[in-house]
């Protein structure tokens, strides 16, 4: 579709998203920036190259097209928790708090449990201060307190295992025999 018409932005969009969940990213990459020649301008497109950028390991202009995507919206959002996977793939020791300020700021918001607690886990993951289970359990507890999100479930169990033994026994005491 897009050799028949290729000024069909919404077409061109679909074709980068697919090149990248196929892992071109690179003729994704092409294929995001052509769609930019054609509306210059455009958040989604942002969005998208940027997404496609960090998918190919190119971490800094892909930070510089998240920073174009204004603020507001679902895209907005998205870009901000791209910014923190950014954050999370260059982070060094000191910078894990900041990290999960960023995510005490993100946290909250229905519809987004699943980027919030992939980033979760993620940090999870990487963060080895002793502190780090217990800092993202009670993040996950504070956002989304009522939820039963499966990937909330996931933070929670993860977490679980990481804090030290008597610490988890109190968070899920072990039942009577």
């Amino acid at each position: 579709a897009v050799f028949l018409d290729p000024f069909n932005t919404q077409t061109r969009r679909a074709l980068g998203q697919v090149l990248q969940e196929l892992g071109l990213y690179e003729e994704a990459v092409d294929n995001f920036r052509q769609g930019l020649e054609l509306r210059p301008g455009e958040p989604r497109i942002y969005l998208l190259l940027a997404e496609a950028l960090l998918a190919a390991g190119q971490l800094d202009e892909a930070r510089d097209y998240l920073k174009k995507v204004p603020v507001e919206g679902k895209a907005g959002r998205r870009a901000a928790y791209d910014l923190v996977e950014i954050d999370l793939r260059k982070a060094g020791h000191e910078d894990w708090k900041k990290i999960l300020e960023t995510l005490t700021r993100l946290g909250g918001q229905a519809g987004e449990e699943g980027l919030f607690c992939e980033k979760c886990l993620k940090l999870l993951g990487e963060w080895e201060a002793p502190e780090a289970a217990q800092s993202i359990l009670t993040l996950v507890n504070s956002c989304y307190s009522q939820s039963n999100h499966a990937a909330v479930a996931a933070v929670r169990l993860a977490a679980g295992y990481k804090l030290p033994a008597k610490l988890s026994e109190i968070i899920d005491p072990p039942s009577p025999v």
